[in-house]
């Protein structure tokens, strides 16, 4: 969900391995269920098509779990790494957002 001034002015993409997997433009709530091409990382991005404050909320759940796919005792130092890379792209963002925030 996207609250702000003109919530409706923020554009979404979904790609892996530079195939879009899914576009919504001029979207303020919507849900969408992605199929990967094949296994590996899916970018997810938002953007703000006006120049006027946004707040973004977003829920990205996983349907598929396969018995190759189940953690095991030696996937959760991945695990932790990968959470980690999550932590430092959302601090990311928030320090991008804040930047935006005092230009405006």
């Amino acid at each position: 969900m996207v609250t702000g001034i003109n919530e409706d002015q923020v554009s979404f993409t979904a790609k892996q391995n530079n195939k879009v997997l899914a576009e919504v433009e001029n979207g303020r709530e919507q849900e969408i269920e992605i199929k990967p091409l094949k296994n590996g990382l899916i970018d997810l991005c938002w953007e703000k098509l006006d120049r006027k404050s946004k707040k973004l909320n977003f829920l990205v759940t996983s349907k598929q779990v396969t018995l190759e796919n189940q953690v095991g005792s030696d996937t959760i130092e991945e695990v932790e790494q990968q959470l980690g890379d999550i932590t430092r792209k959302l601090d990311q963002m928030s320090m991008n957002i804040n930047v935006q925030k005092e230009v405006e």
